[in-house]
């Protein structure tokens, strides 16, 4: 019997609960132990002594599905973390926009130069670019992110509330 498929069941057995991820591991792992062992083969090793070869040398199934678990969530926090950066951008930008727009609308008759609630031209010029630069760099950061979950296998942020149960 072979060494790697009574490897590949206790790793799947281990890796229970982690979805796609753990589906994707499961293959390359198959897929290393199978080159590593025609790797062994060619050197001159018998068939069996390859594949244990292989697997002695990928390491205890538990410890794999433990690294894939703490790198799942590592990748989970990045995310959410490039998530939560991108929407407070975004929102502190359109809330600049419209204390901008709001300043210059309630403007009061301004006597004296630079008075207080007074807006120059170029204040106003300046202000309304440095919004719109602080929600295009929001909205930077949320393209970014879409593209990596779409393109880079980022994981998305989990959906729903940490406090509902799930059923």
């Amino acid at each position: 019997m072979s060494a790697i498929e009574p490897y590949l069941d206790e790793l799947f057995d281990q890796l229970a609960g982690t979805g796609s991820a753990g589906r994707r591991i499961l293959m390359e792992a198959e897929y290393h132990l199978r080159a590593v062992a025609a790797d062994a083969m060619t050197r001159g090793l018998p068939e069996d002594q390859a594949e244990q070869e292989a697997v002695s040398r990928f390491g205890p199934p538990a410890l794999v599905a433990r690294k894939l678990r703490s790198a799942g969530r590592l990748n989970r926090a990045v995310s959410t973390a490039w998530l939560l950066a991108g929407l407070a951008a975004c929102g502190l930008g359109a809330a600049y926009l419209v204390a901008v727009w709001w300043h210059t609308w309630q403007t009061p008759n301004c006597y004296v130069a630079l008075a207080y609630g007074c807006y120059t031209p170029s204040m106003v010029v300046t202000r309304i670019t440095m919004a719109t630069a602080i929600a295009a760099a929001g909205a930077a950061l949320l393209l970014g992110r879409w593209l990596a979950v779409r393109y880079a296998a980022l994981t998305p942020s989990r959906r729903g509330f940490a406090l509902r149960s799930r059923r």
